[in-house]
């Protein structure tokens, strides 16, 4: 089963590109959220590692019917690659 999901990229912002990161939001329906400043693995489609990563933010909005979006930081390269986040166990 194939699910679509919307993926923000926030890559043309020009902090972003001197340091070499930019953001990626993405929908995150699993409890609990993680909190601003937790550092994992970003995941690519096929669930494989890709990058460090960093949550910049998780926001719920009624805009998104209760569905929080996770916006995480990750190397300019991996910008497109980075679908999902994944935290470090403790």
């Amino acid at each position: 089963m194939h699910v679509n999901s919307t993926v923000l990229v926030d890559g043309d912002d020009h902090r972003d590109r001197e340091t070499g990161y930019a953001t990626v939001g993405l929908p995150y329906e699993f409890l609990p959220y993680p909190e601003k400043g937790t550092k994992g693995m970003a995941l690519d489609r096929s669930g494989k590692p890709v990058c460090e990563a960093e949550v910049v933010s998780c926001r719920i909005t009624p805009a998104m019917d209760k569905t929080a979006v996770l916006t995480m930081k990750v190397p300019l390269e991996y910008v497109n690659s980075a679908r999902f986040f994944k935290a470090k166990e403790a």
